[in-house]
């Protein structure tokens, strides 16, 4: 047993010396690949530094945006630029520029929705006439007065308008305050507006009209008017009717009557020459002497009512008379003379 403890122990500082000096077999180490430049795996627990970091609360802050492209939107008025905006790739822009205002038009932008830009884009304002309504205010007229208003577009003609009629009375036209308007007139007002319908006292419509002058006109003839009962207004478009002219309603055999305007002092030779079915002619004749009118300048036609056989009443101012009396007027049966 002695022996057998003695290589024990030998064996154990054997053992011992192998250890301290890291090799069992001597000092060398033995030669393998050299991995000098090699750099060795991350651990498990190794992060990149581009990962997001935690803070302090323990929250991850986020990658870097990447930068993104730029547009620009132009926004136009009638060919010039209004307003630009610059706007990044995918955004949504919302900060649409206000129109000005233009008297009687109604503008827009031609597109209202910019979602998800990707491209320089030009935007135009468009402008549209706008309309308003035209009420009609008949003034008491009897018939024609169906159409109660009308819708008008700026800047454009009125177009169609009613022609309401009223018993007694010669409509004379449509009026927005002052303005005498018709079919043609544009409408040049920015808000809505009422027409009022103007009668005047009747007088026969269709006569022909000729201008006498710079401020008159004269009747020349029975034109498309169908009356039996003649009335010559004292106006026509707003000037005053001054004269009948020559032979204006010869032969003309449906006339009964007929009533001169007070501004008739003019009329021609055989105005009524053959008229067979007149039987009543009245003159209301004033603004003859103001305007220093003289009835004995011949101002009334000879052989007027030459052929008038059914003629029976006239009536006439004082002052024409003799010159009516005196140019032989008559070729009738006249009964009833009132001055």
């Amino acid at each position: 047993w002695a022996k057998i403890a003695a290589i024990l122990c030998l064996l154990a500082l054997l053992i011992s010396t192998c250890f301290l000096l890291g090799s069992c077999g001597g000092n060398e180490t033995p030669e393998g690949p050299d991995n000098s430049d090699v750099t060795p795996d991350p651990k498990p627990d190794d992060k990149d530094d581009t990962d997001p970091k935690p803070d302090d609360t323990g929250k991850t802050d986020p990658k870097p945006e990447e930068k993104k492209q730029e547009f620009t939107l132009t926004f136009m008025i009638d060919g010039e630029v209004y307003k630009t905006f610059k706007v990044k790739e995918g955004d949504t822009f919302t900060d649409i520029p206000d129109l000005p205002e233009f008297p009687g038009y109604i503008g827009s932008w031609e597109k209202s929705s910019f979602e998800n830009i990707k491209e320089n884009m030009t935007i135009r304002a468009d402008y549209t006439p706008a309309t308003y309504t035209l009420t009609f205010d008949y003034a008491g007229a009897t018939e024609g007065t169906e159409t109660t208003s009308a819708e008008v577009t700026y800047d454009s003609s009125i177009g169609t308008l009613p022609t309401p009629k009223k018993e007694g009375y010669t409509f004379d036209g449509w009026y927005i305050g002052e303005e005498k308007i018709d079919r043609y007139t544009r409408w040049e007002y920015t808000e809505n507006k009422t027409a009022t319908a103007h009668f005047v006292d009747y007088y026969s419509e269709g006569l022909s009209y000729v201008r006498g002058g710079s401020e008159n006109y004269e009747v020349t003839g029975i034109g498309t008017c169908t009356d039996t009962d003649i009335v010559v207004p004292a106006t026509y478009q707003g000037m005053p009717v001054t004269g009948v002219g020559y032979a204006a309603f010869e032969n003309n055999t449906q006339i009964t009557s007929v009533c001169f305007g007070e501004n008739v002092y003019f009329v021609g030779n055989y105005v009524f020459r053959g008229c067979t079915s007149l039987r009543s002619v009245t003159f209301l004749h004033t603004a003859g002497l103001s305007d220093g009118f003289n009835p004995s300048y011949g101002s009334y036609g000879y052989h007027m009512f030459e052929g008038c056989t059914a003629l029976e009443d006239l009536t006439v101012p004082t002052y024409i008379l003799a010159p009516i009396l005196d140019n032989n007027y008559f070729y009738g049966n006249l009964k009833h003379l009132t001055t």
